[in-house]
């Protein structure tokens, strides 16, 4: 089994919190990053990320910053989007991604 490793900008890091990532159920080469923000903690910025070839997952582009109104809210969406199906994580790239996933 190959052990995989996600690489983030420290700056990005001084901004944010990590609070997980999601990789894609049937195309396990493509993911998103959801990170909160330290100085808004009901915002949320979710990007793409991509495995290279020595199994490092690299950020490629943020796809959306989404502000909550309440913490259930986020939590809601939260919950919602860790439990995605193949097909609505690829709605969900493509919607905020112009690339098509291959």
């Amino acid at each position: 089994m190959n052990k995989y490793s996600l690489v983030i900008d420290n700056s990005l890091l001084e901004e944010n919190t990590f609070l997980g990532m999601l990789i894609h159920p049937t195309n396990p080469e493509n993911g998103m990053l959801v990170l909160n923000s330290k100085s808004n903690e009901l915002m949320l910025q979710i990007y793409r990320i991509t495995l290279n070839s020595s199994f490092e997952f690299h950020i490629t582009k943020i796809l959306t910053s989404k502000i909550f109104n309440t913490s259930r809210e986020m939590n809601l969406f939260l919950e919602k989007f860790s439990n995605f199906k193949a097909n609505q994580f690829t709605e969900f790239l493509n919607y905020h991604d112009n690339d098509q996933l291959h």
